[in-house]
């Protein structure tokens, strides 16, 4: 991890200009991050679901703490053979988006 300034070259969805921020490799690393009181950040709703519950963190709000909901999409060609383990993938995928549509 390191603490830098912001680049032009850089990724900045979210990202106060001008201010130190923490660049990590997942967002759990960043969740920990956040819930050590290090920072803040985005995270997903259903990883922090149990922290906003308890108290832990709160929803930021404000100039540059906005309520982003962003659609993903899986797709896959339908005739094509997969193996093993690109089928569990699919399948925990799938079942991710049924338990989400709930």
């Amino acid at each position: 991890m390191d603490v830098s300034s912001i680049g032009k070259d850089k990724f900045t969805f979210g990202v106060v200009e001008h201010a130190n921020h923490w660049t990590v490799s997942d967002i759990y690393i960043k969740k920990q991050i956040i819930c050590h009181g290090m920072g803040w950040g985005r995270l997903p709703t259903y990883l922090i679901q149990d922290e906003l519950k308890s108290g832990k963190l709160q929803l930021l709000e404000g100039e540059f703490f906005d309520n982003r909901v962003m659609q993903l999409s899986a797709i896959r060609l339908q005739n094509k053979v997969r193996g093993e383990v690109a089928e569990q993938v699919w399948q925990s995928l799938t079942a991710i988006a049924a338990d989400l549509k709930k």
